[in-house]
Formats: C-alpha cells, structure tokens, sequence
C-alpha cells in the first residue's frame, strides 16, 4: 500500500532547542522538498521502533540544506541535485567533509490540468522558448507556444528559487546561473502546486514525479521531445523504464543525502543512516520515485561501518 505525504508547511520534529548540539540523540535533517517524504517516512518509522524523538527535520530546498551543511547547522541536507561547485568551495572553506549517498531516480513532471486536451507534448525548444527571460513580454498565451493552440492566458506555477528542482530544471534549459522568467506561481511546496494547477484549466508547472502520482487524477503529464534523435524518436513520458534508460532525457535525475562527515562521529546518527539505507528501497517506491540498484544501499552500509565508534 502507497504512503500518503503532504506537504503544507515546514514540518519540524524536536523535543529540544533546534540547533546542532553536542547530545548524541539529536538528528538535525533539512532540505529539499522533493526528498522530505523519503526522509520523513524513515525517520519516523526509526523514532518509534528505536523510541527516539530528538531530531530535526524541515524542506526550505536543496540549496538552503546544502548551505547550512556547509556552515554546520545541521547533519543532513537533503538535495535533489548533485552539490554545485561553489557549494563544495563553501564547504571546504568551513573545513566541513560531506558524504554523497545517492539514494532514489526521479524524473522532471511537466503537467497541465487535466481538462487540457491541447497540449499533447512539448519540445524542449518550446521549453526554453516558453521560461525564458525574455518571454516575460512575449508568451503570455497557449498560442505564443504554438500557433494552433488556444488563445488563452497560460498560468505558470514552479518551485522557488531554493529549491533543488528549480536549479536543476533551469540549468538543464539554460545552464548554470542563467535567470529565469520571473511572472510565475513559486512555493517549495510540491503539494500545493500539484493543487494549484488542478484547479486552474490553464495551469502549467513542473515538480518531481511522486508529486505528480499523488495528483493523477486532476494532472495531465506531458511528454517531451528533447529533438535528439539518439535518445528516442518522438516525445517520451517520465516512468520507471525511461527515468532509469536516460531515455526521458533531458529531466532524469537523481536524488542525494549529503551528510556531514563530523556528524558521523554520532553513533546514533550512524544507526540511523544504516536503518535508512536499509529501508530506503522500499519506502521510494511507496512514496512514488524509482530505487537505485539496491547495490548500491548495500554499499554504503558498509562505508557506515568504517565511522562506527567501536
């Protein structure tokens, strides 16, 4: 049976003043929203089989996680992207080590409501055509897209700027630190856009898979032509086989845990990254992303073996 996660508001969990601290207990966790319900469902199924509430857990986006680990806030940052260069510059010169633990495969949703029976795919030049800067002033309607679509205004909804789905959607059109339109619907909450483009017959907007799944039935998904013959002839719709061949390209991806190598000193936060690799396979698939080779969660039990306090 499928977990049911929603997002509203930042979700902390803590018993204590939130902020790192020297008690063994205490599992401060922060991040990407697209990773929160893996994060969430283990961490929770961890505190009440081990008895344990001493831990932290929010979604301000993979950038904001991925900052505070480099600053030592906190133990984890959960990302939806692989670590920039800039931030593992950021890192260095806090003298802060990290650990990357890929931990699930997800693909780019590219949704409309689900009364629009004009898009039937989109190309990726469309796309780009589409959030670009510039077409603040030009494409404003269904028909700026492609002339035979209808004359209607189109409403944009999209992650906020902090979030890992934004970067790594943005850079994949655009490349790194290329600015993107600005006149759209944003919220870190995956929900509550998945929520906003159902009710809006012109409602257009991109998150991560799972969140589509959670709203099957009032989203359309999309299909995208990357105009690469090699990767596939024709538009292709994210699913388990196209997210794990690259054939969805360009908006495969995967999902990452980068944890703060003095934290490992913390044997509970060792028992909890163990229960997490030992679970996370089948909590992804229920909460709608793709597992990784499950040698890879064997891996990286072991590699916890070398930071156990013996």
């Amino acid at each position: 049976m499928k977990r049911l996660f929603f997002l509203i508001l930042p979700v902390i969990f803590c018993s204590f003043s939130c902020s790192p601290g020297d008690n063994s207990k205490e599992i401060f966790i922060d991040g990407s929203s697209t990773v929160y319900p893996i994060t969430n469902a283990i961490l929770l199924d961890y505190g009440i089989e081990n008895d344990i509430n001493d831990y932290s857990l929010s979604y301000s986006g993979s950038s904001s996680g991925i900052e505070q680990l480099c600053n030592g806030k906190i133990h984890i940052a959960n990302s939806s992207r692989p670590i920039k260069q800039k931030e593992q510059e950021l890192c260095k010169s806090n003298q802060v080590s990290f650990v990357e633990i890929p931990i699930a495969k997800d693909g780019i949703a590219i949704v409309v409501n689900s009364g629009n029976n004009w898009v039937d795919y989109f190309t990726l030049s469309e796309l780009k055509n589409l959030w670009m800067l510039s077409a603040e002033d030009k494409v404003a309607q269904w028909s700026d897209i492609r002339r035979d679509w209808p004359r209607k205004n189109v409403s944009l909804f999209g992650p906020t700027s902090t979030s890992g789905t934004y970067d790594f959607f943005f850079e994949t059109l655009f490349g790194e630190e290329v600015p993107p339109r600005g006149d759209y619907v944003s919220s870190e909450d995956d929900s509550y856009l998945g929520r906003a483009i159902a009710e809006d017959e012109n409602g257009l907007g991109f998150f991560g898979l799972a969140y589509y799944k959670s709203e099957l039935f009032s989203l359309k998904l999309i299909p995208i032509d990357d105009e690469i013959e090699e990767n596939g002839d024709g538009p292709i719709s994210p699913s388990e086989l196209s997210v794990l061949n690259n054939t969805y390209s360009p908006f495969s991806r995967s999902l990452f845990l980068y944890v703060s190598e003095e934290a490992l000193q913390n044997q509970e936060l060792i028992n909890f990254l163990e229960y997490y690799m030992l679970h996370v396979s089948e909590i992804v698939s229920e909460v709608g992303y793709i597992p990784e080779d499950g040698t890879v969660y064997v891996d990286y039990q072991n590699r916890l073996q070398d930071y156990k306090v013996n």
